[in-house]
């Protein structure tokens, strides 16, 4: 029996937010063990990267402010060629290498899906693009995107970099034959996942961009892939990498601070028009209602009448 509670007592960590941080160590101690080698598999697969790099420039305007969330070596960050950039990552290593290669770029170790992420920047600092990358293996992606609220304007862009599910196959294959980065248990949302998340969240979805359809460099093969069929409409969704383009929603105002006008044209409906004013409801804080009697005459005969309430 004590052999069984003991048992009890040593697995009662991998449930509940105990297995969600258990999950975080794992993921940051197997990014610090392949931190070395990282550049190394980014130039083992450049023609996939350049044609990434090639959509964040279209997408990203140059010289913003521009926040990328698990920005790795920072490859990504540089590509749009930002006035000023912020980078941050799970794995302190890595931060390291993207310090010694961007040192015109600021860098910060955080879990983009904790409280403390908020404390990596200064009071009221805002960006105007933010760029997300391996959202697959973030353990709270709901938590992930109300962090970046207090991040954004209403004009800040969020760009969500993600694998399509579609690919979990050739992609787990890729890693185990060491032609791709290694990686962790991996949560292989579908669009209609993260944008239901993002909604959740509090940010709209605007757009989605997907590209690579054979990411190994072949010559004329390749391009004709990548560059036409890539764009046709059945295709597309056959797409290695997407990137999904959002923006903050406003802030809902609360209805006792709105104020709304219903505006009542009459002529010859002098009966109707108490019926009228007694079947509208309280639309808001403040319902204000007007009535014109015989709105086209702008003489003495016409009248009006107002009433709030």
């Amino acid at each position: 029996m004590d052999a069984v509670l003991n048992k009890c007592e040593s697995d009662r960590g991998s449930w509940g937010p105990a297995a969600l941080e258990q999950r975080r160590h794992r993921t940051r101690s197997h990014l610090a063990k392949i931190a070395s080698r990282r550049e190394g598999w980014i130039q083992r697969n450049k023609y996939y990267y350049q044609l990434l790099n090639q959509l964040l420039r279209f997408l990203v305007e140059p010289q913003k402010k521009v926040l990328s969330v698990r920005c790795g070596t920072g490859t990504l960050l540089a590509a749009v060629a930002p006035l000023e950039g912020k980078g941050t990552d799970i794995c302190a290593e890595i931060v390291d290498i993207a310090r010694q290669q961007n040192p015109a770029f600021n860098f910060a170790v955080v879990f983009p899906d904790k409280d403390e992420f908020q404390q990596a920047f200064n009071r009221d600092e805002k960006f105007d693009y933010i760029l997300f990358n391996d959202i697959g293996d973030t353990v709270d992606v709901l938590q992930a995107f109300q962090n970046l609220r207090p991040l954004c304007w209403r004009h800040t862009r969020v760009l969500i970099t993600t694998y399509n599910h579609l690919w979990e196959p050739l992609v787990t294959f890729a890693e185990r034959i060491g032609m791709k980065v290694p990686r962790t248990e991996q949560n292989w949302l579908s669009v209609a996942d993260i944008r239901n998340l993002m909604k959740l969240a509090g940010f709209e979805a605007l757009e989605t961009h997907r590209i690579v359809l054979l990411p190994k460099h072949v010559p004329l093969l390749s391009s004709f892939l990548n560059r036409f069929c890539a764009r046709l409409p059945f295709f597309n969704k056959l797409c290695m990498t997407q990137v999904i383009v959002g923006r903050m929603l406003p802030q809902r105002i609360p209805k006792r601070e709105l104020s709304v006008s219903v505006i009542i044209p009459c002529k010859d409906e002098k009966g109707n028009v108490e019926d009228a004013v007694r079947r509208i409801p309280r639309l808001a804080g403040q319902t204000e209602i007007m009535e014109f009697a015989n709105p086209k005459m702008s003489g003495p005969g016409s009248t009006q009448q107002q009433a709030i309430f």
